[in-house]
Order: C-alpha cells, then structure tokens, then sequence
C-alpha cells in the first residue's frame, strides 16, 4: 500500500438504460476493451492480486476516510489551475469514500460527483457529506467508471442546471483520478477517452506512482516517468504542474494505514478460518507495495491540461 494517497485505489461509476439491443452490443464492445472484471479491477487497483478479497474490502478499510489522493494537495493544485469565476463541475472517478469531493466542495465553489464501485465507501461518502454540511454540492453514486466513460454519461448525478457547460453532453471543469491505477488504460489511454469530458480549459488532476528515469525497477502497472510524459503529450495535452510526496510523509502514512489493515484482516482470519490464507497473503501484498512505494517509485499527484 501506499499513502492515504495510493491506498484505495478505487474505480467507478453508472450507466444509464440502454435500449435492450443497443446495451447488449456496448457490453460486448466494452468487454472486449476492458477485459477484466470489475471485482478484479478494484482488487488490482487496491494493490491485491485475489477477487475473492472484494467482498472483505469495506471491513479491512473501514478504519480509513482518506482513501484516495490527499485531499489538501488536491485543493491546493485545483485553486492554482482551475478555471476561475464560475462554479466548477467536478467529476471523482474512483471516489472511495469522498474525502477529495467534500475537502473541495468545502473549500471551493464547486458540484462534485463521486463515483466508486463498493456501494459501502458511497454510503460512507454521502455520511461524511452530510457531516461536513455538503450533501447539496456532492453527489455520490455506485458504478464502474469504465462503463461511465465509454457511455459519456457526463452530468449524471449532477443537476443540469449545475454544470456550466450548456450542451447535450456537459463538460466537467476538473477530473479526479486519486490513485485508481490504469483502470481506463495506460496514460495515453486515460487521457483520450477522457478528453471529451473535459471542459475546454479544465485540468484533470492525477495522483498516481512513476519508475524515475534511469531505474532498473520494473513493474507491470507502474510507467516509467518520460513515457508518461510521451503518452501524455501523445494525447494532445500537457503536464503544467506536479506535487510530490516526500519520503518522510509516505513512511508516516503507510505505517498509520498499514496498521489498522493488519489489524482488520486479523480479524477477519478467526471469523472466517477458511479463508486464513486469502488474508494472510493481502497483508504480505501490503507489505511488498509498502516497499516499492518507499523505495522504488516517486509518487506525486499531476495537473494535465490540452
């Protein structure tokens, strides 16, 4: 694992009713684009290897708000490029339990919609809403952001008449991806199926993990950092502005997260015997990621624009 920045790695969001036949030929095409399951693609994106951990993953993280990208960088980097005078439409893909949405809707003039694909890290999304005196700017929703990109279902949860962009599909001012992994593909991926969601000067803000140049680490979801930069010039954009987490921060947060994790799937070893061993090797993968995370890549969160 990683920071609260790299933890949950989530992913997410829904898809509006198609016509019978319309719905079934999109689920081939989308099938056949994003082979793994969703189950799989929470459990990679959460740094596990076994789906069969899915169904355990709101207990072992139910001692975490903070799941996804620091909420204070994420406002930090929105006030200094977002677009200015007007209430931004914010879309969180992979929201896990809202801490970015309501730290922005809290800090900026903002509507955010968060969407995730465990229905428990939602309802604790709309809870903390409710806490912080934002439910009427943050709407939460279950769902695979994979489907939601490739429906271009923009604007749903969001009132129209709160997404600046009048047209038949809204643009969103900013775009979170708070540590999700490459659910919607490698960079170049990412970026151009989420280029027709973008507002024309909207930033998308991405927290994520890179192999510096010149490394001999290799890893099959991590990029190194001129490809990233390749990819994202490829996609007809750029990279205006990065904060990177410094290795003093990341030790202090790992340690406070790892914790109560191993504390949680121990638990879950004397409820569930059976299962001692899917547990036992999710806290081993923790500690693997641990070490790459401290001593292998830099992680940082990324403003691209076009």
């Amino acid at each position: 694992m990683r920071r609260e920045a790299l933890l949950a790695h989530k992913i997410i969001l829904p898809a509006m009713k198609y016509a019978a036949m319309v719905g079934t030929i999109w689920r081939k095409t989308v099938k056949k684009k994003d082979s793994k399951s969703l189950e799989e693609s929470v459990v990679a994106a959460m740094d596990g290897t076994d789906p069969e951990i899915y169904p355990y993953l709101p207990y072992i993280l139910q001692d975490v708000w903070e799941m996804g990208a620091s909420p204070e960088v994420m406002v930090r980097l929105a006030r200094r490029h977002a677009p200015q005078h007007r209430e931004l439409a914010v879309i969180d893909l992979g929201c896990g339990k809202g801490a970015v949405s309501v730290a922005l809707a809290r800090m900026l003039p903002c509507r955010c919609l968060g969407i995730d694909a465990i229905d428990a890290f939602i309802e604790e999304a709309r809870q903390k809403a409710l806490a912080f005196g934002v439910a009427d700017r943050c709407s939460f929703t279950t769902g695979d952001i994979r489907e939601w990109v490739e429906r271009r279902q923009v604007g749903k949860g969001l009132s129209r008449s709160k997404v600046p962009a009048a047209t038949t599909a809204p643009k969103f001012d900013l775009i979170v991806l708070g540590a999700i992994g490459p659910v919607l593909g490698d960079y170049f991926e990412t970026l151009t199926r989420l280029s027709s969601c973008l507002a024309h000067d909207g930033i998308i803000l991405i927290d994520d993990g890179y192999i510096p140049d010149g490394s001999t680490f290799t890893h099959p979801l991590i990029q190194r950092k001129n490809e990233i930069d390749r990819q994202i010039v490829r996609a007809g954009m750029k990279l205006v502005d990065k904060e990177v987490i410094g290795t003093d921060d990341m030790q202090a947060s790992n340690k406070a997260i790892h914790q109560p994790l191993i504390r949680r799937c121990r638990e879950l070893m004397e409820k569930h015997p059976e299962q001692h061993h899917l547990f036992e090797g999710y806290i081993r993968k923790q500690e693997e990621e641990i070490d790459i995370l401290e001593n292998r890549i830099v992680c940082s969160t990324m403003v691209v624009k076009r």
